[in-house]
């Protein structure tokens, strides 16, 4: 008898345990819920609630596209509960990657809050620099047939069409030359430091007079740079241009050479040799 009433006891002891277990769950379980709900109640407020988008900076492209692309990233809510319209929690670094992969012209964006209702958007666009066209015969080059090029800065990044321009583009150089595989826009074309040297190039044969339009790869792999009056300057790529345009001054105020009065009738200048720095007139 003593044996059956224990266990009648041990039975209601665990049942009375058990009865506080799921009590003290229900309890949390209520808890979570008002807390969530409090949660999402909270980062939903008008008050901080982001519901304009500004973008300044821009020149040439639209602040609609910019804005429109960018409200789609603040709908909807983190696991359900926190709005990603809230002025505290919006994705900030998700809507700066997405703005520099879908704008390859825009440099630099900067995403912050104007006030708690209005997030503002400044970028740096992209400058236009020279046009990287397709390499294809000097035949079809000189007959001015229409090309399809693509502009790049000052960083060699490819960023646009040169369709993009439209008819009011400045007239800039042009690098004839294979382009990336794949779509070029988004693709580096030549480092930085090497565009430098190319323009400074260029700058330094304009201080003289003359004017370089185009820079072509050649099919023995050199380069030259084309002048107005189709006149050339043949270089490689490891051609040192600072000692190749002290040449090419040396030449062209040579009064012995008399390089100068005859230029018009000059068809190249190779400065691939160093010192030894060789001509050829038009036949």
């Amino acid at each position: 008898m003593l044996g059956r009433s224990n266990t009648l006891k041990s039975a209601r002891l665990r049942g009375r345990r058990r009865k506080a277990v799921i009590g003290k769950a229900v309890i949390v379980f209520c808890v979570v819920i008002v807390l969530w709900a409090l949660v999402f109640w909270l980062s939903g407020l008008s008050q901080v609630t982001v519901k304009s988008v500004e973008v300044e900076g821009n020149a040439s492209m639209s602040s609609s596209a910019i804005a429109s692309t960018t409200v789609g990233f603040l709908s909807g809510r983190y696991y359900f509960t926190v709005a990603k319209s809230n002025a505290f929690f919006y994705p900030k670094e998700t809507i700066e990657n997405y703005i520099y992969t879908s704008f390859p012209q825009i440099e630099k964006a900067s995403v912050g809050l104007k006030n708690f209702q209005t997030l503002k958007i400044s970028i740096t666009e992209r400058q236009p620099k020279a046009l990287l066209c397709k390499s294809v015969s000097l035949e079809i080059i000189s007959s001015g047939e229409k090309d399809s090029c693509f502009i790049f800065d000052s960083k060699g990044f490819i960023f646009a069409s040169s369709t993009e321009l439209g008819s009011a583009s400045p007239k800039m150089i042009k690098f004839w030359s294979k382009l990336p595989q794949g779509e070029p826009i988004g693709q580096q074309f030549l480092s930085g430091e090497r565009l430098g040297e190319l323009f400074e190039l260029t700058k330094n044969v304009s201080a003289f007079g003359f004017a370089i339009t185009d820079f072509r790869d050649r099919e023995d792999g050199a380069k030259e740079a084309v002048l107005s009056a189709g006149e050339r300057l043949i270089f490689s790529d490891d051609t040192d241009l600072k000692a190749a345009i002290a040449n090419f001054q040396a030449i062209i105020g040579d009064q012995v050479l008399g390089v100068s009065n005859i230029f018009s009738k000059l068809d190249y200048i190779d400065l691939r040799f160093g010192n030894k720095v060789y001509y050829k007139l038009k036949n």
